[in-house]
């Protein structure tokens, strides 16, 4: 509902399904990424830049789900984070987080390198 929200442009209508998804998850013990980060995304938009920013470090803590894209995935939500904080103008925080999105494309890389020598 919420994705589908945000799809229609309906950024308000979606970050209070994705904040009730987000919380049914917590409250059954089985938050999902998926919504973190899209909440993260809708309150980003709507310029809700401490909101945006605890929904993404939430998703980056649940982590993607596992799959052949969870390294991508969990490098997108940590680089949204600091976009976030760019826009919040957090410029030295941004920083940080910036130079840990690079360390985790040159793990992201090694992985791949090493996966692809294996074949």
């Amino acid at each position: 509902m919420g994705r589908a929200r945000q799809a229609s442009g309906d950024l308000e209508g979606a970050a209070a399904a994705l904040t009730k998804a987000t919380q049914l998850g917590e409250a059954a013990n089985n938050p999902s990424f998926d919504a973190f980060f899209a909440l993260g995304g809708c309150l980003q938009a709507l310029k809700q830049f401490e909101a945006a920013g605890s929904a993404f470090v939430t998703a980056a803590e649940v982590g993607a789900p596992p799959g052949p894209d969870k390294l991508t995935r969990d490098l997108d939500c940590v680089h949204n984070y600091g976009l976030t904080l760019l826009a919040d103008t957090k410029y030295e925080e941004a920083g940080l987080v910036f130079e840990q999105v690079k360390r985790l494309k040159v793990l992201e890389l090694f992985v791949l390198v090493s996966i692809q020598d294996a074949l």
